[in-house]
């Protein structure tokens, strides 16, 4: 690729004589270039990036699939091999592996599904205790109120 950039009316004057030293004349076209080259390397730099990233996830797209169905046989450190199994088939088998309750002392001990179960049960008490520490409120000032009201119609003698 070829960019040529003539600056003809720059660097001479109106008889066609050059009017600016080589020295100075080398840093303008030497500037010049750097700027053209910079604004030219970025925007190419952008559209191979974008490029790339639309081509990796056509083809991701395309892939995950066939990945999935893809078989493979599971080896133990010892050698022994188990029966083929399909990449999802052994996630599936993972995830129901993980969704058992197993509490412990530590979280770590804890499964992915006790903690979820936790938080969400957590959630819902926190919600519950919020509306009957109301309701119970309402009821005791009420009673309280029934209470105060006998007391003092017993006092003033209002039946």
């Amino acid at each position: 690729m070829e960019l040529k950039i003539e600056f003809p009316d720059i660097f001479t004057n109106e008889d066609g004589e050059d009017e600016v030293s080589p020295s100075i004349k080398e840093q303008i076209i030497n500037s010049v270039a750097n700027k053209v080259f910079n604004s030219i390397s970025g925007n190419i730099s952008s559209i191979i990036e974008n490029l790339t990233k639309a081509r990796a996830k056509k083809m991701l797209d395309d892939l995950v699939p066939t990945l999935l169905d893809l078989k493979f046989i599971e080896t133990s450190r010892y050698g022994s091999t188990k029966e083929p199994i399909t990449v999802k088939d052994q996630i599936l088998k993972d995830i129901e592996k993980e969704m058992v309750w197993r509490d412990g002392n530590w979280d770590s001990e804890k499964s992915i599904y006790t903690k979820t179960v936790r938080a969400c049960l957590d959630q819902k008490f926190k919600t519950f205790t919020a509306e009957f520490n109301k309701q119970i409120d309402a009821i005791f000032v009420q009673e309280c109120m029934n209470y105060a009201q006998e007391a003092l119609r017993k006092r003033v003698g209002i039946k």
